[in-house]
């Protein structure tokens, strides 16, 4: 088994795979469509910090958006969003993938919805509480992501009709207003063009100019010299604080940590080694196979999937290997 006795290693890793996916990212037709038409039917809420991360809490919302009811029982949410509850849908079924199952929502419960991505076979809705839900000794808003799965040609093809059908099975608009869909059903109703699409972007621009070009962005992720500044139709990469590119199909990294009890383990993703626990990790949006191996232990595996800008953690309960 390999080791590694340097904190380094994990990150240098990561970087090397956070570049082979963002830089794969390309597409631009129907997947990213439906990303945008599930993005304006929803009309995300902004969570986080005033511009330049100066006021407010970072868990603290910004602009409200719209308000979505759940429809069925079976989810729980988390206090804590750095141990969001992660579920994966499939039909009526919901499987915890991840994260903390703090309160069990009911039926009728309201959320803003804080993201929407779309991956290969995966389309990911982040959800908060609109109201502060009491639990086992604490009293909070409850964060939620819902992963609704696919056949990856239904994504490829963006098509919306049975996306809207099954994602409308869990989760109804707060007073039954729905997306315009086109006469097409295989393809979303066309967008209004946003401020951020009109707006000439030129490389070099500082980060206060294209803050006062196009306001506060609905997203924003940070790593080492690099910052991903989340728009609607677009991402704006800054390096160093300039504007470096303009990309209207890449999507900023999630965050995840991921812990071990005990530490020291070794971790892989989708059966690659990336570095041993504690870690932090930097990941393009997507789903993953994460194990968490340590000698002496059994392996601990779990399926990942990760959304745009998000903070995840994990942590694995190791538990003792059956002995020979």
């Amino acid at each position: 088994m390999r080791k590694t006795g340097t904190k380094g290693t994990l990150g240098i890793a990561v970087l090397v795979s956070l570049a082979t996916a963002l830089s794969a990212q390309t597409d631009t037709g129907p997947r990213r469509e439906l990303e945008q038409s599930l993005q304006s039917r929803y009309r995300v809420t902004v969570i986080g910090q005033g511009l330049m991360g100066i006021g407010g809490d970072a868990n603290s919302i910004r602009r409200v958006g719209g308000v979505l009811v759940l429809h069925r029982a079976g989810l729980w949410g988390s206090f804590n969003r750095g141990a969001t509850a992660s579920w994966a849908i499939r039909g009526d079924g919901a499987e915890l993938l991840a994260g903390h199952k703090d309160v069990e929502f009911q039926p009728g419960e309201k959320f803003y919805v804080s993201s929407v991505s779309v991956g290969s076979d995966v389309v990911a809705v982040g959800l908060l509480a609109t109201r502060t839900v009491p639990g086992s000794g604490r009293t909070g808003r409850l964060w939620m992501t819902a992963g609704f799965f696919f056949d990856p040609q239904v994504l490829a093809q963006g098509d919306v009709s049975k996306v809207y059908a099954a994602l409308d099975q869990w989760l109804g608009e707060e007073g039954g207003a729905g997306a315009t869909v086109s006469k097409n059903r295989n393809r979303p109703a066309t967008l209004p063009e946003t401020p951020a699409q009109r707006t000439e972007l030129k490389a070099g621009m500082t980060r206060d100019q294209l803050l006062s070009a196009l306001g506060a962005p609905l997203n924003e992720v940070s790593f080492a010299e690099r910052t991903w500044l989340t728009y609607p139709g677009m991402v704006a990469l800054l390096e160093e604080n300039k504007l470096v590119t303009v990309d209207r199909s890449m999507q900023p990294p999630a965050k995840v940590s991921v812990r071990s009890d005990p530490p020291g383990a070794d971790v892989f993703l989708d059966g690659k080694f990336i570095g041993s626990t504690p870690g932090n990790l930097q990941l393009a949006p997507g789903t993953y196979n994460l194990s968490v191996r340590l000698q002496g232990y059994q392996e601990w595996q779990r399926a990942l999937f990760v959304i745009a800008g998000s903070e995840t953690g994990v942590q694995a309960k190791l538990e003792p290997a059956a002995a020979k």
